[in-house]
């Protein structure tokens, strides 16, 4: 009895020591849906999915936004995309705070920020603190109550002239509801038969009115001398606009370039701030690269690149280079 005195208030003590919950809300948003790509990787992955879907959330991991690129057997190019489109991002921030008394379980102060996977703008921070699980006594844990936290304020206020009354943006290869416009999908459709010529004849105009994933895709075209001639110096121009805009894919390709000296000259430096900036929101193709390239690289130009993909992140990823 003694020993089950000590643990219960072992137990109100650890609990008694959460952080409150925090909502800070940095700018407004009207949600088109309730599909959330998480835009990092941690040990909760899987509980904030679970604790998320409970709350009717879907959510995606961030490479399955991605496009994925594989050679078939005569070497052409197939290019398959993942039919859902999250529009919001999740990164999850936690801090240790204190363990259970007799089970793996801790105590963590826990943050979700929401982002616009467009624009790169945080919308929304949320702040609770609890445990990754059972201690003990019964209730929902910490990702449960940030959970449903979102859901309390998904979009749940007024736009207010504080937080701007721009509207937001939508990518031009798609319907605000986030479905593919005809050109598009036509341009994909092309794509996936190997008639090229029709797939550029819809993606360049998309790609000139500043689409980042048609810039993407036409950017591989140029690097892969795909339905029109190689030019690398093409491949840099399209693959910079798109890297700009925060595309994931476009940013490790871009290091790819200045890493290879395709089309610009060789740059180990900026090619791993460009891997840095892809691999910190979960391209794990830029981690892998920035990890690798570093082997090549002295301490002083890790360093340099670093500050740099700093500096670059503050600048909306506009003129990094």
């Amino acid at each position: 009895m003694r020993s089950l005195i000590l643990l219960s208030a072992f137990v109100l003590f650890v609990t008694g020591c959460a952080a409150p919950l925090s909502i800070e809300r940095i700018r407004a948003f009207t949600p088109e849906s309730k599909i959330i790509a998480l835009t990092g990787s941690s040990r909760y992955d899987a509980k904030i999915r679970t604790a998320l879907a409970k709350k009717g959330f879907k959510v995606l991991k961030w490479v399955s936004q991605q496009q994925v690129v594989s050679k078939g057997q005569d070497g052409e190019l197939a290019r398959i995309y993942n039919e859902a489109t999250a529009r919001y991002g999740l990164t999850f921030y936690w801090e240790f705070v204190a363990r259970c008394a007799y089970n793996s379980t801790k105590q963590i102060d826990g943050t979700f920020e929401i982002t616009d996977i467009n624009t790169n703008e945080v919308l929304l921070v949320i702040e609770n603190g609890g445990m990754t699980g059972a201690c003990g006594q019964a209730g929902g844990t910490v990702f449960d109550g940030l959970a449903e936290a979102l859901l309390q304020n998904w979009g749940n206020y007024e736009v207010g002239e504080e937080v701007g009354t721009e509207p937001a943006k939508v990518p031009l290869g798609k319907h605000a509801d986030g479905v593919e416009t005809d050109d598009f999908h036509k341009a994909k459709e092309a794509a996936k038969k190997g008639d090229h010529a029709t797939a550029l004849k819809f993606l360049r105009p998309l790609a000139e009115q500043g689409d980042a994933e048609a810039q993407y895709i036409l950017a591989s075209f140029y690097r892969e001398g795909t339905g029109l001639l190689q030019d690398f110096k093409e491949s840099v121009r399209w693959y910079r606009k798109a890297a700009e805009q925060g595309h994931l894919g476009a940013q490790n390709d871009f290091g790819v370039m200045y890493a290879k000296s395709y089309g610009i000259a060789k740059d180990l430096v900026r090619a791993h701030m460009w891997y840095n900036l892809s691999g910190s929101k979960g391209n794990e193709k830029g981690s892998k690269n920035r990890d690798l390239l570093t082997k090549e690289m002295t301490p002083s130009q890790i360093s340099e690149a670093q500050d740099m993909a700093k500096e670059c992140l503050k600048k909306n990823y506009k003129n990094c280079d």
